[in-house]
């Protein structure tokens, strides 16, 4: 099997320490990124956790926010590859709050901010393992 798709494939418990920091390198830089796109005049902040989410059809990830504090929360049970992929999608939603539509969800400034995001992890992941 391929190792990239081992890697997306594997349980947060079979990750090794090196796995592990590479989650951690794109958790933090990934939510800086994030960041970038909110103008408040504060410091915003960006929160993640991992846990078990029963919430009806929002069983896989959510981000709740104010414009200045963001809390992302992603379940702990997916493989890790599907930790990333929702990783920046909340983080997508983050980067276009001011931006986004008020009535949808996913409207085009999310798909930029998702784009940028998706384009910036590739860079992480060749950085980190390049």
């Amino acid at each position: 099997m391929n190792g990239d798709l081992k890697l997306r494939l594997a349980e947060w418990a079979d990750l090794s320490t090196v796995e592990r920091a590479f989650f951690k390198y794109l958790l933090v830089e990934l939510s800086h990124e994030a960041m970038l796109g909110v103008t408040a005049d504060v410091d915003v902040q960006v929160h993640v956790q991992f846990e078990q989410i029963e919430n009806g059809e929002d069983d896989s990830a959510y981000v709740i926010g104010d414009g200045e504090n963001f809390e992302v929360v992603i379940d702990n049970r997916m493989p890790f590859g599907m930790m990333i992929d929702f990783l920046i999608h909340e983080l997508a939603h983050v980067h276009s709050w001011e931006r986004a539509c008020e009535d949808e969800d996913h409207c085009d400034e999310f798909g930029k901010s998702y784009a940028l995001l998706y384009r910036k992890y590739l860079d992480l992941y060749d950085m980190f393992w390049g």
